[in-house]
């Protein structure tokens, strides 16, 4: 299970922002889980958190990686 946060820091709303989750097996660096979360309208200042089962056959360890993108209006 992996709980993530993700905050807009900047001084503008976010749109549609896409938050992408990721199990990466340490070892070999491949991508073993992903999950995505579509946010139509992020505003300034606003904080959103999410928990993601990420299921992955990682051979040693696993690490969770947090990616966004998104539109500034």
């Amino acid at each position: 299970m992996v709980i993530g946060t993700v905050t807009n820091t900047g001084d503008a709303d976010g749109r549609n922002v896409v938050v992408r989750f990721r199990l990466v097996d340490e070892g070999s660096g491949v991508v073993r889980s992903t999950q995505t979360e579509f946010i139509a309208r992020f505003g300034v200042g606003e904080q959103k958190q999410f928990t993601k089962h990420l299921d992955g056959d990682c051979d040693r360890t696993c690490y969770a990686e947090i990616e966004t993108e998104w539109d500034i209006s």
